[in-house]
Parts: C-alpha cells; structure tokens; sequence
C-alpha cells in the first residue's frame, strides 16, 4: 500500500517509518507543522528532512509559515 505520513519531525517518525516498511508499505512523508517560533519550524524541517535522507524516505516539505 502506498501511504502519505505526517510527519511533525523526524523522532517522532522513526518508529512507524520501520514498523511500516516492515509490513512492506511503500512509504512518503510530508512535513507540515505550524509550531512556533520559526526557529523551532525551521529545526524540525531540517532535522526530518536530514534523517529522511539517511534513510531514503522521499519528503515532501509545505513551506508555507502562518
């Protein structure tokens, strides 16, 4: 099964990312987070975005900031 995850930041997306590819799912995360300040915005992209590259787990990233 194909599955789009949300995901708020990359700890948090560590476990179901494995338990899920172990079920053989064919996996996308997206990055969509209204947190503030921007600072911890932009933190969690990057955090999220460097271990999804580790890992080989395609991102898409909303860059909208309200």
């Amino acid at each position: 099964m194909k599955i789009l995850l949300h995901c708020c930041c990359g700890p948090c997306a560590i476990y179901p990312v494995k338990q899920l590819r172990l079920q053989g799912h064919d996996l996308h995360a997206f990055y969509y987070n209204h947190i503030h300040p921007y600072s911890e915005w932009q933190k969690r992209c990057e955090t999220l975005s460097d271990w999804a590259d580790s890992v080989q787990l395609p991102l898409i990233v909303d860059k909208r900031y309200e």
